[in-house]
């Protein structure tokens, strides 16, 4: 009928610490999905200890000490290795801002063809290209 409760936190390895004690939860409660979770430690008159959440009783062992942490190796971050071209390479070729001219040129020959297909439009007496719209010259 009596007996002290106390709320604690489950932690990443699915253990719960209460009075310098560490229980760890089994594995057949994983459904639960009970990391960080709230979890109800209750020592009855007896002495006996149980672990609760959300009413149901959980199944658990006590550990005989603090488990060891294991931390994983860190991600290594930025630059991975410097991987330069061989001096025969394609863009070793051309020189430092070789793509800039290359797009340059690109965009300039797209302008030629764009130009070149509005003037044949309006030398033919067609609708102008640049506006969807028949204008009312044409119409």
């Amino acid at each position: 009928m009596l007996s002290w409760e106390e709320e604690r936190v489950v932690g990443k390895d699915w253990t719960v610490v209460w009075n310098k004690r560490w229980f760890q939860i089994e594995s057949e409660h994983e459904r639960l999905s009970l990391v960080d979770r709230k979890v109800i430690v209750r020592r009855l008159r007896s002495g006996r200890v149980e672990l609760l959440y959300e009413g149901k009783k959980l199944s658990w062992k006590e550990l005989p000490e603090r488990p060891a942490r294991v931390n994983p190796e860190p991600g290594r971050t930025g630059r991975r290795e410097l991987i330069k071209p061989p001096q025969d390479h394609p863009w070793r070729q051309r020189g430092a801002a070789a793509g800039k001219r290359f797009w340059r040129q690109e965009k300039a020959r797209g302008a030629r063809a764009k130009r070149a297909l509005h003037q044949a439009a309006a030398a033919s007496g067609q609708p102008s290209l640049r506006s969807g719209f028949p204008t009312a010259a044409a119409a």
